[in-house]
């Protein structure tokens, strides 16, 4: 036995059993791997191919023209008129500093076109100043339970990425959304902006400098971002001014390349040339929104804590079709029942007829002014 053997003893037994232990690892690892691709390939390999489809591909529904309600004579009484609106979309991948200073300019410049021309923006921003005390706070609407509206914030903090540990009030939320943005009210503010940037990284290399715009047009930018954040989901443009004029559209379609994220779409509204001429009818077929309640008569929202919103017929609209009923069969047993040719009298055999259709027709008007009463009391307490 040499030196070597007896200062480590049997080394090529220790290295034959080591070699055979990573031996039998890396047999167990390629098992692992060829029963996780087996898995994938055979048993897998159908529902992975329908998920693929369903995230490669994305639905857009298509809402076709509604046509024409016309009287007799062809008189329209209802129709669609082509509009347009601006839009606005942005990319989620999109969140470096100079992109949305980019897109920021680009509001601010689509905003003053609309604002020349007539229009406005669609939506107001959910952090507005108080009336009483002018300082900033949360709106999230009104008339709902405070669960509702907490649901909101949490939502609208997810995804705008101001958590309620980080930024506890609205105030902080607003001032760190604002720089995001690439945005400050002042001069100095720009200089405080780039002095913590510089405190931060150690120089100014990169910072992008901030955009100067008043308290109000801040507001409406983050209302258009804000937005935009809300509905990244559905990987399309909002709307964010609806039926411009024609000059607000050929304005920024001439200036497009200027202004990224920007586009004009065509949709329709609802016209009705005569006004309330045949409401009863029209407003018949129409439909009201209302907000989708649960079992226990709680308000459903969606993913963004908005209300779901679901269609129910209009009543007043049906009780209107019944009390025009009982007068359009008076016209129908009149032109069948009295001869016009002969003279006119005031009684005749059909008389009683008349009178009990005239009667029914009474009822009629008193139910229904009943209803309109009993929803009007809704309404008021709704708005109480």
């Amino acid at each position: 036995m040499n030196q070597y053997q007896q200062d480590h003893g049997n080394a090529p037994e220790q290295v034959k059993g080591r070699f055979l232990v990573f031996v039998i690892i890396l047999i167990l690892m390629f098992a692992y791997l060829f029963v996780g691709l087996v898995n994938l390939q055979l048993k897998s390999s159908e529902g992975y191919s329908t998920k693929t489809e369903s995230t490669r591909l994305k639905t857009i529904p298509l809402t076709g023209k509604r046509g024409n309600i016309t009287d007799a004579n062809s008189v329209i009484l209802a129709t669609d008129e082509m509009v347009y609106n601006v839009t606005f979309y942005k990319d989620a991948s999109e969140s470096s500093s100079s992109v949305y200073k980019t897109y920021t300019q680009s509001i601010i410049d689509t905003l003053k076109i609309i604002e020349r021309n007539g229009g406005k923006l669609a939506f107001s921003y959910v952090i507005q100043r108080s009336e009483e005390t002018g300082e900033w706070e949360f709106n999230f609407g009104s008339g709902v339970s405070d669960a509702t509206l907490q649901t909101r914030e949490s939502q609208w903090r997810s995804n705008n990425y101001v958590t309620a540990k980080s930024y506890p009030t609205p105030e902080d939320c607003l001032v760190t959304l604002k720089h995001r943005y690439r945005m400050v009210n002042s001069a100095e503010e720009e200089e405080e902006v780039r002095a913590a940037y510089i405190e931060k990284r150690g120089d100014d290399s990169g910072y992008v400098p901030c955009i100067i715009v008043d308290e109000d047009t801040m507001l409406k930018v983050m209302a258009v971002f804000s937005e935009m954040q809300m509905n990244l989901y559905n990987s399309l443009p909002i709307t964010i001014a609806k039926n411009v004029p024609f000059e607000t559209v050929t304005e920024i379609e001439t200036k497009s390349m200027m202004l990224p994220g920007m586009d004009i779409s065509e949709s329709t509204q609802r016209v009705y040339p005569k006004q309330t001429l045949a409401a009863q009818v029209i407003g018949y077929i129409g439909k009201k929104k209302k907000a989708l309640e649960d079992e226990d008569g709680n308000v459903v929202l969606d993913e963004n804590g908005k209300e779901v919103m679901e269609y129910e017929k209009n009543k007043k609209g049906l009780w209107r079709l019944i009390s025009i009923i009982p007068a359009l069969i008076a016209i129908i047993v009149f032109i069948f029942t009295e001869d016009m040719t002969l003279p006119m009298i005031f009684v005749d055999k059909w008389t009683i007829l008349h009178v009990v259709i005239a009667l029914v027709q009474v009822v009629v008007m008193v139910l229904c002014k009943k209803r309109k009463d009993e929803n009007d009391e809704d309404e008021n307490a709704a708005n109480a």
